[in-house]
């Protein structure tokens, strides 16, 4: 992999950070030697096309999947290194999937409280109107899911996954289930919430139309590797290779010897 060297000196502020990292299964590796570095705050997003592995390398960032190598860091811990591996549940690190993954028995304000276990009743149930009122949902504390949108379910799922204030993020696909118009909207007012809240996130997506609206960092994943970590603009108007500029669409790439 290719890193910028504007990337590379703010290594030094880096909040999140996987190293050398390999996922698969068993003797399949679906991506080898995967680095990159958000700093706090950052968002950053994985995009390729289906099937290239990005889903199974957040599943192991989140600690769903094992890595077959390589460490994971988190504000100044060590998530996953050679002989070490944190639980899942111990690695503070919010989830939203793509199906939303809600409990259907459960109201809205039930949903988003269920992760605050460690909070008294009243207390959990203040902050868990506090985040349905970030995500617009301040009048639908009651409603069930299935009396709920898509658009309005995902919003569900984000603030489950924002009220325990984790250190991390990670959103697989998640707007892909909502109509073109909805899901533009929304990644922009979730950026905004992000931002607002200086929340890191990672998220992956096969669309190239969500990775800009959202991410400040974006990596190109293509043949098994990450090709290209850069800022959004640089993916955008300087693809390292032939293959992100054609799976970018909008870059220019020129070939060495033949820039003037």
């Amino acid at each position: 992999m290719i890193h910028s060297e504007h990337v590379l000196a703010s290594k030094a502020k880096n909040y999140f950070s996987v190293e050398q990292l390999s996922v698969g299964y068993e003797s399949r590796i679906l991506l080898a030697d995967v680095n990159f570095h958000l700093s706090k705050g950052s968002i950053g997003c994985l995009l390729g096309p289906s099937g290239c592995g990005k889903s199974t390398l957040l599943r192991a960032i989140a600690g769903f999947e094992q890595s077959l190598q390589g460490r994971i860091y988190l504000d100044d811990n060590w998530l996953n290194r050679p002989g070490r591996t944190v639980a899942a549940e111990h690695r503070n690190i919010g989830m939203v999937f793509q199906d939303y993954s809600l409990f259907p028995h459960l109201s809205a304000l039930e949903n988003v409280r269920f992760g605050l276990y460690g909070l008294s009743r009243p207390n959990a149930i203040a902050k868990a109107r506090h985040w349905l009122g970030q995500v617009g949902l301040a009048n639908k504390e009651k409603a069930m899911p299935h009396e709920l949108s898509g658009g309005e379910q995902q919003r569900v799922a984000l603030a489950r996954a924002l009220a325990p204030e984790p250190e991390l993020v990670l959103l697989d696909e998640p707007f892909s289930s909502l109509d073109l118009e909805f899901r533009e909207k929304l990644s922009r007012e979730v950026r905004e919430l992000f931002k607002a809240s200086n929340t890191t996130a990672l998220m992956v997506t096969h669309d190239q139309h969500e990775a800009f609206a959202m991410a400040d960092y974006i990596g190109v994943i293509n043949n098994n590797r990450l090709e290209q970590w850069d800022d959004a603009y640089h993916v955008y108007h300087q693809p390292v290779n032939q293959s992100v500029a054609d799976f970018v669409g909008q870059g220019v790439f020129f070939e060495r010897g033949n820039c003037r």
